[in-house]
C-alpha cells in the first residue's frame, strides 16, 4: 500500500478564519480573493543570514517597519481582522484547531492571508475531526472548487516555507 501524500505540506502560523457554510450545493461555492488588507501583521519571519549579528539587525528593522506599516494601515482596514492561527496546509487541503462543534462531511468557508495585501476565501469539506482537549478539535478538510491559480499559489507558498526551514537548519538558526 502506498502511503505517500499527493501534495507537499507545511505547518505555519497565518491569518486564518473558518466558518460553517450553509449551502445546498457545492457547485454554488465561489472562492475568491480580497485585495484589501484585513489581517493583523504576524510576527516578522527570522531572516536567514550566516552572520547572527546581521540577522538580528535585519529582524530588528523588519519588526520596526512592520509596526509602522501596521499603524499606517489601520485606517485602511475595512473588515474584521483575521486571527493568526497554526495550520497545516497543502494544495489539496488544510488542517486547523477550532473550538467549533463540526461534523464530518460539513462544508466550511475559510479565509487565509499569505501576504499583507490579499486574503483568499475558499471552501473545504471536513474529512476528519480529532478531539484534542476540552471543547478543542483538530479538523482536516479537502479543498472544493479551487482555481488552478490558487492551487499554484499554495504550492509556491509551501515550497517557499520548506526552503526557509531547510535554510534555517543549514545555518543553525531558530
Amino acid at each position: 500500500m502506498d502511503n505517500r501524500r499527493e501534495n507537499s505540506r507545511v505547518d505555519v502560523r497565518l491569518p486564518f478564519k473558518e466558518s460553517i457554510e450553509d449551502t445546498k450545493s457545492v457547485a454554488e461555492l465561489s472562492p475568491g480573493v480580497s485585495e484589501s488588507l484585513f489581517f493583523e501583521f504576524p510576527s516578522p519571519p527570522s531572516y536567514l543570514h550566516p552572520d547572527p549579528l546581521m540577522a538580528d539587525w535585519i529582524n530588528y528593522f523588519d519588526a520596526k517597519i512592520n509596526a509602522i506599516a501596521s499603524v499606517l494601515m489601520t485606517a485602511v482596514r475595512t473588515e474584521e481582522a483575521l486571527p493568526t492561527t497554526n495550520i497545516n496546509i497543502s494544495a489539496g487541503g488544510i488542517s486547523f484547531d477550532t473550538d467549533k462543534k463540526i461534523t464530518q462531511g460539513e462544508v466550511m468557508e475559510m479565509r487565509i492571508g499569505f501576504d499583507s495585501q490579499r486574503t483568499h476565501r475558499f471552501y473545504g469539506q471536513v474529512m476528519w475531526i480529532r478531539n484534542i482537549g476540552e471543547n478543542r478539535y483538530r479538523v482536516g478538510a479537502n479543498f472544493l472548487n479551487m482555481s488552478n491559480d490558487f492551487v499554484d499559489e499554495i504550492n509556491r507558498f509551501v515550497f517557499s516555507r520548506q526552503r526557509e526551514i531547510l535554510s534555517r537548519k543549514r545555518y543553525n538558526l531558530s
